[in-house]
């Protein structure tokens, strides 16, 4: 039986059953490869959200064969299938680094959870250049919460390649979110330059000491 035809079967079949079992074919038509990337890729276009899903875990699978149709999938008009095709990306890892253009671009996406899955997956598909540091510290500003710290944890991901963003990462070290705020501090730590500890140790010098002093319990 040619692959094609056995591609299509399994992809048929696809989203019919319980979860486990649609886990298992998606798997079974990664192990295609290449040739099995155009059928998923339409199934992206289903109504159901089940059979989507099982698509992008098969692409996932499928690995770096499977960016080029992810890239494209980043621009596609529903925000679930952008966002998905993000969050795929940043599962591939670094064989994904040629999609660290359209991620970027995907950060000024109008969706929040299109942006929070695009500067997580920065921090996964370019892990080793500077290319994203500068839009991920610009997304340090985001007005969604859960944006800047899926951008902090990418820095802190990026290591020292993520240098430039030492002054970025101070000014968050005081965001209104905590998880943030502590974030910060790993990144920098994980950048680890003089500079980055220089930030540490004043803003070590600056933090509460003892956090059972209040205003009611001087001492």
């Amino acid at each position: 039986m040619p692959d094609s035809t056995k591609i299509r079967e399994l992809v048929e079949v696809l989203g019919q059953d319980s979860e486990p079992k649609c886990i298992d074919i998606a798997y079974a038509i990664s192990e295609f490869g290449a040739n099995a990337v155009p059928a998923l890729v339409k199934q992206l276009e289903s109504e159901s959200e089940d059979i989507r899903r099982y698509a992008f875990c098969a692409l996932s699978a499928i690995g770096k064969p499977a960016v080029s149709a992810l890239i494209t999938a980043t621009q596609h008009p529903d925000w679930w299938v952008r966002a998905s095709a993000a969050e795929t990306l940043g599962n591939i890892g670094n064989s994904a680094q040629a999609a660290v253009p359209s991620l970027i671009r995907a950060l000024q996406d109008e969706s929040e959870q299109v942006r929070q899955l695009a500067v997580e997956a920065l921090g996964t598909t370019g892990q080793h250049d500077s290319t994203a540091v500068p839009s991920l510290a610009l997304s340090l500003q985001d007005e969604n919460e859960r944006v800047r710290r899926n951008s902090v944890l990418a820095l802190a991901r990026l290591g020292r390649y993520a240098h430039q963003a030492v002054n970025d990462l101070q000014m968050v070290l005081s965001d209104d979110n905590r998880y943030v705020r502590g974030d910060a501090v790993h990144a920098l730590r994980r950048i680890d330059t003089p500079e980055a500890r220089e930030v540490l140790i004043q803003f070590l010098l600056k933090s509460r000491w003892c956090p059972l002093t209040s205003k009611e319990s001087g001492y």
